[in-house]
């Protein structure tokens, strides 16, 4: 049995963060209204091993970050889109930064590219996005609003170690690597696989491959 494999990797993608403070949805008429982020649980117990001083490429104090809003569109729906919303669900309830995620569900990829698309000048944009590299660029040719992500990948304090880059298929990090910049990080990779019965095409009078 011969088998061809296509791959489909699909990417997080960070836009422009300037708008990353309080607001509302998207005012796009096909947009769902973002998910109500759950209220938060005390998280007094919880103690940071390290006091963060800096981000990376910002000059932004950990203490600006409180009650700050970041909106994240992603296509899923049914049961992973339920396990997005549950982690999504227990970062808002437990992050020290006490940033709250706001869940845009798009319900497919078509309607994820149209709200993007319809939304990249507007301030209450989306600021992540879960997006194939055709609908990156697609965005990318409207407006350059992604965020080279390469800084945060390298700086000593918040960067991945090398263990953790190892786990990143070059491949697909590489495919994300444009104008010198690196837009997102690989999300989830579909194989689609094609296959024949080489028996059942011999007896159709088949030598090669149909």
């Amino acid at each position: 049995m011969k088998t061809n494999r296509y791959l489909y990797a699909v990417f997080l993608v960070i836009l422009t963060l300037a708008a990353c403070t309080p607001g509302a949805a998207p005012t796009v008429s096909s947009t769902p209204s973002p998910t109500p982020a759950p209220p938060r649980q005390p998280t007094a117990s919880l103690t940071p091993l390290v006091t963060p001083t800096r981000f990376p490429g910002e000059d932004v104090h950990p203490l600006d970050l409180d009650g700050q809003t970041v909106r994240f569109i992603h296509p899923w729906a049914g049961e992973l889109g339920d396990q997005v919303a549950a982690i999504i669900a227990d970062f808002n309830r437990t992050n020290l930064f006490n940033i709250e995620v706001e869940v845009i569900q798009a319900g497919s990829s078509n309607a994820l590219t149209d709200i993007v698309a319809a939304s990249l000048d507007q301030a209450t944009r989306p600021q992540l996005a879960v997006a194939s590299l055709d609908q990156i660029q697609y965005w990318q040719s409207i407006s350059p609003v992604t965020v080279d992500v390469q800084p945060y990948i390298d700086d000593p304090e918040w960067g991945l170690q090398p263990d953790e880059i190892a786990d990143l298929i070059p491949t697909y990090l590489n495919a994300l690597r444009i104008d010198d910049k690196l837009l997102g990080l690989p999300a989830t990779v579909d194989v689609n696989l094609l296959f024949y019965n080489q028996t059942w095409a011999k007896e159709l009078g088949f030598s090669n491959p149909p």
